[in-house]
């Protein structure tokens, strides 16, 4: 959205310099050209929240898809040298340099329980703009290290298994008996490529679909906390326009504010709650004008151009023009967001009350959502894939997924994580809301030809008028299936 600064994962995003025991200033997406360095964090995972990148996110599509240039070669930290390396192999591991608190702890840690395999960190610096590209560049060359960290929301996990540049991981599971009903299906079903899978899943989250509040300005308004099942879209409309504060052409608090971006912000999952979804089952052609998910955009352009209740576009928010730091001033009720906004908790700083509950379920009762899964895979060409899928299934296992979520505010893709209550203890019942959105997530909606980026950009571009109240859904439908039909034409890959 054209004019508002949001901090999301498409991060989908890159998290955030806001960690909950060391705060900085929100940062901006990486698709909205912001970089933020990581924040200098302790070591020790259990006892600390990094400002480490979120879960995967967005940029340019060609910056996700290709590289022009040779990666330089990462930072090579050597962990558990010596005898490891004089008995056994080393196998090399790289992620992105804002997650090195998290992946510094589980190495010591791996390698406690494998003495006979040393881990070589390669962290690369900067965002997904930067991790991309020369992952991409080293996977072509030949020269990609044995363990990486890859997302699915850039497409760029299901176009490296599709390039057969991932270790096909089927038969070591097998050969592991590992029961798959570890993880989350949707994680599983989000990764399976053609009834094959090349990774793990190390974190999962379902879309920004939580519904995040000022406790206090509902109680000053008489609004009831919005429920986490009873509540429907036309409730929540009607609290909005509650909980709106204007004084002429000012308005001094918002009711709400739903965040809209395609794939990267919530706008997959508003359409799924009404029975709608983007494109046909297989994938290749769009569906967004059907006459659900028309339903769906007509309640959020209700919002902004009816209600009146909801920003648009080219309305300046309160405080530093971002979604985030107006909530924390007290100028926006409701918003929807992702699990990481539990973070904004350190921010608040006991101001008000932050509570949350999920975006209402729709007409068919169904409750919208995406799967967004980060995994940890491993190179088709390593010479030691035994070891490195040791690595791979210890980095996705219940503990790694705990300390993900302590470190990086981001849960492991397994029930086990959910119920472990060290989380709660850090975040409060509000982990309780998520474990309930997560274990129903929907499977990531990816299209055929793995241009999800793209699509994700033209469908934006194209809504843009939308969510600034200069055109109707009906008005805007066929610019959108239009910029939709130039990027699923194009072949896969």
């Amino acid at each position: 959205m054209a004019g508002l600064v949001r901090s999301s994962p498409w991060r989908r995003r890159q998290f955030l310099g806001l960690a909950f025991g060391s705060l900085g200033s929100l940062a901006l997406l990486a698709a909205c050209g912001g970089s933020a360095a990581p924040t200098a964090a302790n070591t020790t995972a259990s006892s600390v929240a990094s400002a480490s990148s979120a879960p995967a996110t967005s940029a340019s599509s060609s910056a996700a898809n290709s590289a022009t240039s040779a990666a330089p070669a990462p930072t090579s930290t050597p962990v558990a040298q010596g005898s490891a390396q004089a008995k056994g192999v080393t196998i090399t591991l790289s992620y992105r340099g804002g997650n090195e608190p998290y992946f510094a702890e589980r190495a010591k840690a791996f390698s406690a329980a494998n003495p006979d395999i040393a881990i070589d960190k390669r962290p690369f610096a900067g965002s997904n703009t930067d991790y991309y590209p020369k992952l991409t560049t080293a996977l072509a060359s030949g020269t990609a290290d044995d363990v990486f960290w890859v997302s699915t929301g850039f497409g760029n996990y299901q176009l490296y298994a599709w390039n057969k540049q991932l270790i096909g991981v089927d038969d070591l599971l097998k050969a592991n008996k590992v029961d798959m009903s570890q993880w989350f299906k949707a994680a599983i079903d989000t990764l399976t490529l053609d009834g094959k899978l090349y990774a793990l899943p190390w974190g999962m989250h379902p879309d920004e679909i939580g519904l995040y509040y000022n406790k206090e300005l509902l109680q000053k308004n008489g609004v009831e906390p919005p429920g986490v099942n009873s509540e429907t879209y036309d409730s929540l409309a009607t609290k909005s326009v509650k909980l709106t504060s204007r004084a002429g052409d000012t308005t001094s608090v918002w009711g709400i504010y739903t965040a809209v971006g395609a794939y990267s912000t919530g706008l997959i999952s508003y359409v799924r709650s009404f029975g709608g979804d983007f494109m046909t089952p297989d994938k290749k052609q769009p569906a967004i004008d059907s006459p659900q998910a028309m339903a769906a955009l007509q309640w959020l352009s209700d919002l902004r151009v009816k209600q009146r209740s909801n920003p648009r576009a080219s309305d300046k928010l309160a405080t530093n023009n971002s979604m985030e730091d107006t909530f924390v001033s007290g100028n926006i009720a409701m918003f929807n967001g992702g699990v990481w906004e539990m973070a904004l908790l350190d921010k608040i700083k006991g101001h008000f009350t932050m509570e949350m509950s999920l975006i209402p379920k729709g007409p068919t009762g169904i409750r919208g959502s995406m799967a967004h899964v980060d995994t940890i895979s491993g190179y088709a060409q390593g010479k030691h894939q035994d070891e490195a899928f040791k690595l791979i299934e210890f980095l996705t296992n219940t503990e790694s997924g705990v300390q993900n979520a302590l470190v990086n505010s981001f849960f492991g893709a397994r029930p086990e994580v959910w119920a472990d209550p060290r989380p709660k203890q850090k975040y409060g019942p509000m982990v309780d809301t998520w474990s309930l959105g997560t274990q129903a997530s929907m499977a990531l909606d990816e299209p055929y030809n793995f241009r999800l980026v793209e699509l994700n950009d033209a469908m934006d571009k194209a809504l843009g008028p939308l969510w600034n109240g200069d055109t109707t859904p009906s008005g805007v439908a066929p610019t959108v299936i239009a910029a939709m039909n130039a990027v699923l034409s194009k072949p896969r890959g």
